[in-house]
């Protein structure tokens, strides 16, 4: 495969892959806070598996929102993208944080 340039392939496609790395940098799980049902929600998990993750986590708002963007990370892979990521966090009424992460 041939790269421009200081250009990764992943800059290149326009689809910048999230990464545990962009999740602590930016601080998102204190940024999304009590709203990381919601986003569990809109990242299609299940009430089951949100009730598994609370369960697990206790009540720390934190860790649950953590636990919820490492698990869709690496339920999606390559799938799991910057831009994907920004749009839910829009549609939970979010923009404010989409708009932190790289690229947006």
């Amino acid at each position: 495969m041939v790269l421009l340039s200081g250009c990764s392939s992943d800059k290149c496609s326009g689809k910048r892959r999230m990464t545990k790395d962009i999740m602590n940098g930016h601080l998102l799980h204190e940024l999304i806070g009590n709203k990381w049902r919601d986003l569990a929600r809109q990242l299609k998990f299940t009430e089951a598996v949100i009730g598994l993750i609370e369960s697990d986590k206790g009540a720390s708002t934190n860790e649950c929102c953590i636990a919820v963007i490492v698990r869709w990370i690496n339920q999606k892979g390559e799938d799991a993208t910057v831009e994907k990521f920004a749009g839910v966090l829009i549609t939970i009424g979010l923009r404010n944080v989409a708009e932190k992460l790289p690229g947006m």
